[in-house]
């Protein structure tokens, strides 16, 4: 638990003598309070005699039994750590309980702890409450945690941040961090990419890793601050060589682009094998991608199939798609369709776009289930949704031809205007012809003209051919018989029956 603190043993923190630990010992053993909590103190931390937490927790008892609140802290500590006696956390929570009624501010926020240990959020939230009432500052980063993740309770960020804020400006690193995100998300409170950099900076000074690769990304890419390059670069080593995985990652690449440094890569494969190796999965795809491509490193199948498994086994969807791809042709690997499919399948689920499309012709076609019109449409239409300009292309064929879902020209008419305009020249081309002949849309020879123009410069061949006979007959466009010429030419380099017949004709009658 990142606000649990370790139980402090109270002590008068005064230099002791010989004389004065007797003097001690025959005040504890005439039943003082405060004696026996002090000598307590001494065995349990072996200071100025010898270590012993039999004895410790035996003069703790004692003192705590006549009511002192730092004994009833120091018995609890006991019991929750179990030093001179049998871990009880029942006995723990009583004896802080005992303590915590006194307004003893550690046994309030310990108390408060072992109530959330148990899940009693309720319960703990009240004594987090009452120990950041007197200062806190844990108790206080622990009621912005409870609130932030609706512990007890339903979500409240804005509840969150105002217990956040009031930890953060004791000076708790955790909340400051936690301040940070909440401003740059705009959760809780109003977004300010300024003020989250500016508490993100505080955290980052006090060494909170995470904090510190923040840092590193405002100053990178110039948010809630001044672009530096420089900056960025001093702070993602600072959390990388914390162990900081994305930090590590972002690090390799600094020296890979020389962001902020002397370019080098050594230094660049360095961090990335670290942040690799702490289980980064875009570290180890990018690892594999650079074993692959013999790029900085020697080419190296084997270790690309490794690290591309490592980041695939994370969700890596790119990886996955490698593994796919690797397995398919049996690059590196034995052949294995049954294994390469799974990997494709899981691409696919994790979002990859080419995963999707290839994963809906399969069903298509019957490679993996024949006549499965169900899986074929759902694959398409997730990658078209994420703009896949072929599958947008296949769902227009089925809702205009009503195949494996119920017919809708409206719907139909929507994908291929997507597609068209991601580009697919074949979508480009039946647009025209749409607007051409009229059906699904009212007939617009301009629309024609501007979608056969679009397919034709890619390279389609009735696009072209119909470009010649609109230039040629000056339809739509003005009569142009020289860019008819070209179009037809065109048409005819790309093998087009008709353009060429029609240019074998001209040039007999020449």
């Amino acid at each position: 638990m990142i606000f649990w603190q370790q139980p402090k043993h109270s002590k008068r923190g005064m230099k002791i003598m010989n004389r004065q630990i007797e003097l001690l010992i025959e005040r504890a053993e005439k039943g003082e309070a405060w004696a026996q909590n002090d000598l307590g103190c001494l065995y349990n931390e072996g200071k100025e005699v010898e270590l012993d937490y039999n004895k410790s927790f035996r003069w703790f008892l004692a003192s705590a039994e006549q009511g002192l609140a730092e004994a009833q802290y120091n018995v609890a500590g006991a019991y929750e750590m179990g030093e001179g006696v049998a871990r009880d956390y029942d006995k723990a929570i009583y004896w802080y309980t005992l303590a915590a009624n006194q307004n003893y501010v550690d046994a309030q926020h310990n108390l408060g702890c072992l109530y959330f240990d148990r899940k009693s959020y309720n319960e703990a939230a009240k004594w987090f409450r009452r120990a950041g009432e007197q200062g806190n500052n844990k108790s206080l980063y622990a009621l912005g945690y409870i609130f932030h993740h609706g512990l007890g309770r339903e979500k409240d960020y804005k509840e969150a941040a105002k217990w956040y804020r009031m930890a953060a400006e004791k000076e708790n690193v955790n909340a400051q961090h936690q301040l940070a995100i909440f401003y740059f998300e705009g959760k809780g409170v109003e977004e300010n990419k300024s003020e989250a950099f500016k508490w993100a900076l505080m955290a980052a000074n006090k060494g909170h890793d995470d904090a510190q690769y923040k840092t590193a990304v405002h100053y990178l890419y110039g948010v809630g601050t001044e672009q530096n390059d420089q900056q960025a670069f001093i702070h993602f080593r600072v959390a990388a060589e914390q162990g900081h995985k994305y930090a590590q990652c972002e690090l390799a690449l600094c020296y890979e682009g020389g962001i902020g440094v002397e370019q080098s890569d050594e230094e660049c494969i360095k961090w990335l094998r670290l942040s690799a190796e702490n289980g980064h999965a875009k570290a180890q795809y990018m690892l594999g991608k650079f074993y692959y491509q013999g790029y900085i490193v020697e080419k190296n199948v084997e270790e690309t199939i490794k690290w591309f498994r490592c980041a695939a086994e994370q969700g890596h969807c790119e990886a996955e798609y490698y593994l796919w791809c690797f397995y398919d042709t049996g690059n590196g690997v034995e052949q294995n369709t049954e294994e390469a499919l799974r990997w494709l399948s899981l691409a696919a689920e994790n979002g990859h776009i080419e995963a999707q499309y290839i994963l809906g012709t399969f069903y298509y076609n019957g490679r993996i289930m024949e006549g499965n019109a169900e899986e074929t449409i759902k694959w398409f239409r997730r990658a078209a949704e994420q703009g896949h300009c072929e599958a947008q292309y296949y769902l227009w064929a089925f809702y205009d031809e009503g195949k494996g879902v119920e017919q809708n020209t409206e719907e139909g008419i929507k994908w291929l205007r997507l597609s068209a305009e991601n580009g697919n020249a074949e979508a480009q081309y039946m647009l025209g012809r749409v607007y051409y002949q009229g059906r699904i849309v009212e007939k617009n020879v301009e629309e024609t003209i501007k979608w056969f123009r679009r397919a034709a410069e890619q390279g389609h061949c009735e696009a072209q051919f119909y470009l010649w006979a609109f230039y040629d007959a000056g339809e739509g466009v003005e009569q142009n018989i020289e860019e008819a010429q070209k179009w037809l030419s065109l048409a005819a380099k790309q093998g087009h029956k008709k353009a060429k017949e029609l240019l074998e004709e001209e040039s007999d009658k020449k």
